[in-house]
């Protein structure tokens, strides 16, 4: 039989909140008893009040005549220590991911039922998943609230912690969203690369790419705040494809050709080596491995196809398989990537599948001197200045029966479709390009590029003659309509950026 008289609480009416933990429901059943001290009346009950320990207090707890749902509510919101970890909502957290020191809150929570969620005591999580705010651990006078403190809605010296009611919804794009989906809290949905993960290794992938991408590129590591594990969340929570776009994207993005075309390990920096000792060794090698395909992707400028393909090959063994020098693949990978000549071949860049696949079509597309001429509509030796102005990137040591560079066909089609588009002047007089070039008494090349730069107008263009033969030249005072850039290649896309 219970025995009143012996219970360290003379009520027990007080019904757990939604994920609340036996320290969060130990302190308002003091508050209940008329108490102000949590640490004084775990005193007098021979509880441990000194340190939060919320292992003893649901002990504590678990020994009142509640209904076993209750008991069984507060022991899955109640972190557990056990080998060295903390198990919370059925899920594992390091030591270091969870705090007891001072309480934190979400002041909007607080308006809705004034009771302590136990996963604000979870340290990455800053922002409440619902609201959107911060979570707070100071109130208006500047003072933290300490756990002897009972009371979840004011705090000792009378200031509310609770602020004006404020919309509830459920913002699925965050770590601590995720985190309450997985401790049975909401509905649940999947997120592949972070399903399979203990929470505490979730937690260090979320920070780390979460300061990867939401940073420019950095010697150091950078600081964290209060967004930063949800954006790594938001690369993290769909597939590998996913995440090499979004790191692919950072890279071309924050670091200039130059940075780029180096050892993905420099590239990368801190966030290699952050990467290199995280603790789950899947982790690890899946981290490592996107990084090694978003680097080569922007290398080469292909496609993210097969993320999920492990199989690697190095540039050296893929220059030995095409049968190609490797300084000639170096400089292949290079002009994919539009990478200064002077740092070809300096890289070590392994390729995945897609990758190779791709660079085998650009070396079987890949044209002579002579040939992109022809398709330009001038001649071989013309091609010079379109080089210099960097419109062209040539190709050297590539192996075959035809010798001296090769041309990229997409670098030569971009030039095209750029003609296509060019604003032409609305009057005046023309000549035929090669009859202008003679008057003018300039060098083809120098006339192609001027074209293409918009310092010499187009009155119109003949679209049965190829590339430059078709455009006649304004003479006199004609001036384009308007004065087009440099063509900026995007790599990975069928029609030429603006």
């Amino acid at each position: 039989m219970y025995d009143r008289l012996m219970s360290p609480f003379s009520n027990w009416a007080i019904e757990p909140g939604k994920v609340e933990g036996a320290h969060g429901y130990f302190c308002r059943l003091v508050d209940d008893e008329g108490h102000d001290s949590m640490r004084v009346y775990s005193n007098w009950i021979e509880v441990n009040g000194r340190n939060i320990v919320p292992a003893a207090m649901l002990e504590v707890v678990s020994r009142l005549p509640i209904t076993d749902e209750r008991r069984r509510g507060l022991a899955h919101a109640t972190p557990m220590e056990k080998d060295g970890s903390y198990w919370l909502g059925g899920q594992r957290f390091a030591r270091r991911d969870l705090s007891f020191s001072t309480r934190r809150w979400c002041a909007a929570c607080l308006a809705e039922k004034a009771y302590h969620r136990s996963w604000w005591d979870i340290v990455a999580l800053r922002r409440c998943p619902y609201h959107d705010i911060e979570l707070a651990d100071r109130d208006i006078d500047n003072s933290p609230v300490g756990w002897w403190w009972p009371r979840f809605d004011v705090t000792k010296s009378g200031n509310g912690l609770a602020c004006p009611p404020m919309p509830k919804t459920l913002r699925r794009g965050t770590l601590a969203a995720y985190l309450l989906m997985r401790m049975g809290y909401e509905e649940r949905w999947t997120a592949p690369l972070l399903d399979r993960l203990d929470a505490t290794d979730a937690v260090d992938v979320c920070h780390l790419i979460g300061r990867l991408v939401s940073n420019q590129k950095l010697d150091a590591i950078p600081d964290l705040t209060s967004r930063t594990v949800d954006v790594g969340y938001r690369a993290l929570c769909a597939d590998r494809t996913h995440l090499v776009t979004v790191i692919s994207s950072w890279l071309s993005k924050n670091l200039s050709s130059a940075e780029i075309d180096a050892s993905y390990s420099n590239v990368f920096g801190w966030a290699y080596l952050q990467a290199r000792s995280l603790p789950d060794v899947a982790t690890r090698r899946m981290l490592l491995t996107v990084f090694r395909k978003a680097h080569a992707a922007v290398l080469t400028g292909s496609r993210v196809l097969d993320a999920n393909d492990d199989g690697l090959i190095s540039l050296t063994a893929l220059a030995s398989d095409l049968g190609v020098d490797r300084r000639g693949l170096a400089s292949l990978v290079s002009a994919l990537g539009t990478v200064d000549a002077e740092r070809r071949g300096r890289r070590r860049v392994s390729f995945d599948s897609s990758q190779v696949a791709e660079i085998r079509r650009e070396i079987d597309a890949l044209l002579t001197r002579n040939e992109a001429a022809e398709l330009l509509g001038i001649r071989g030796w013309e091609i010079a200045p379109l080089v210099s102005a960097g419109y062209f990137s040539p190709i050297a040591r590539m192996s075959g029966e035809v010798r001296g560079l090769r041309f990229l066909h997409r670098q030569v089609d971009d030039i095209l479709r750029s003609l296509v588009a060019i604003p032409l002047t609305s009057s005046g007089a023309s000549r035929k390009f090669r009859a202008y070039c003679r008057a003018q008494n300039r060098r083809v090349g120098d006339v192609v590029v001027a074209i293409l730069k918009g310092e010499i107008g187009v009155l119109r263009v003949d679209p049965g003659r190829a590339g430059f033969r078709g455009l006649h030249v304004s003479v006199g005072c004609g001036r384009p309509a308007a004065r087009p850039q440099q063509p900026i290649v995007d790599l990975n896309s069928e029609e030429p950026s603006e």
